[in-house]
């Protein structure tokens, strides 16, 4: 094989749903195989309440590296803070001699010590997205023209069905900026991402979405 490292997210951007857990196994023990490091990127796992992510079972799978961050779910993304585990400690000391001087600042440091035990917060965020997450996709599902896929993450792939609409400047002159994925490779113009905030941030988002669906025509 050419390769020597892949990459996967999990959950996934921008759908938001985990692979299947046998498919993932599979494909690590491929990878096991032909000599390939696996990186999983977990930087959104925080958001699945339950979901240990692929840290516990690294003690077998030297080849695989998880690299999660904790500026999402911990909202401090101007602290730039993320962590890489494995389980190889050859590896990990190569990684650490390649590793740039003060990676990370005092602030960011003391902030991590700080909101890994922060379990009532941990609590309160998975009970928001779980019921403000369920109320912004029954609403999102009653737009005209519009395809909500499911997501488990902080955030949900929307696909626009009128025809030739740009959904994403419409919004943007309803003062609201929505995430275009049509950059993503499978995806075109017609998908979009939207974050779940809070309550009164996502009726703005909802209201405009109203606004700006009501009057297009649906695509053929």
């Amino acid at each position: 094989s050419e390769l020597d490292c892949l990459f996967l997210c999990t959950p996934n951007n921008p759908t938001g749903l985990l692979p299947d857990n046998r498919l993932l196994r599979e494909i690590a023990a491929r990878c096991e195989l032909l000599g390939i490091n696996l990186i999983l990127d977990e930087a959104f796992i925080d958001f699945i309440a339950g979901e240990p992510g692929f840290i516990p079972l690294l003690r077998d799978n030297p080849h695989i590296w998880v690299l999660r961050s904790l500026t999402k779910f911990y909202a401090i993304p101007g602290l730039r803070l993320g962590y890489l585990v494995n389980s190889n400690e050859q590896a990990v000391a190569q990684m650490r001699r390649r590793q740039m001087p003060w990676s990370i600042n005092a602030f960011a440091a003391l902030a991590g010590e700080i909101i890994l035990h922060d379990s009532a917060y941990q609590q309160a965020t998975w009970k928001w997205l779980e019921q403000e997450g369920a109320r912004f996709d029954r609403q999102l599902k009653e737009l005209p023209g519009l395809t909500v896929y499911p997501g488990r993450a902080n955030y949900r792939l929307l696909r626009c069905e009128r025809a030739d609409f740009d959904l994403q400047r419409a919004m943007l002159e309803q003062h609201v900026l929505i995430r275009s994925c049509a950059n993503y490779p499978g995806l075109d113009a017609r998908y979009y991402r939207v974050a779940v905030r809070s309550q009164e941030e996502n009726n703005r988002l909802l209201a405009a979405l109203r606004k700006v669906l009501s009057g297009t025509t649906p695509a053929d």
